[in-house]
């Protein structure tokens, strides 16, 4: 993750921010003295510090993508693996049961999400029929 500002504190500000959003305790955390109010608001109201704690919570939600936890349970499953017990084993294949539905899930949406793009690229409104204008209570022209 690459520093934003140059000042080593600001940037720590940032960082504590998107974890949490009390001001003052990323204020704490990032060296600044804990009584000053003013600076805490100022600093989280400023455009540059909304840009940064925006980008740095997008760079963690992509850490937690699907293909992140699909990855992690995979790991999780051959650990139990490992251990060779009936009861390992089971849990194994849940997990890797788990991962398998979780990766199907996020393809469905992937299609039906370029589905509905495409198909909001093609529409082209067309005007109400005399019957959809009586049944909207719409005035015929």
């Amino acid at each position: 993750m690459l520093s934003f500002f140059r000042d080593p504190r600001r940037e720590a500000f940032a960082q504590a921010l998107a974890e949490s959003p009390h001001r003052m305790n990323a204020l704490v955390k990032a060296g600044y003295s804990g009584n000053s109010r003013n600076t805490a608001h100022r600093l989280a109201k400023s455009p540059e510090m909304i840009d940064r704690v925006a980008a740095i919570q997008s760079e963690a939600l992509q850490a937690t993508s699907v293909e992140g936890l699909v990855k992690a349970l995979m790991a999780l499953a051959d650990k139990a693996a490992a251990l060779g017990t009936e009861t390992a084993m089971a849990v194994a294949r849940g997990l890797l049961s788990d991962a398998t539905r979780l990766r199907m899930v996020a393809e469905k949406r992937a299609t039906v999400t370029s589905v509905v793009e495409a198909a909001d690229d093609d529409w082209t409104p067309r005007p109400y029929t005399e019957a959809e204008k009586s049944a909207l209570c719409l005035p015929a022209r």
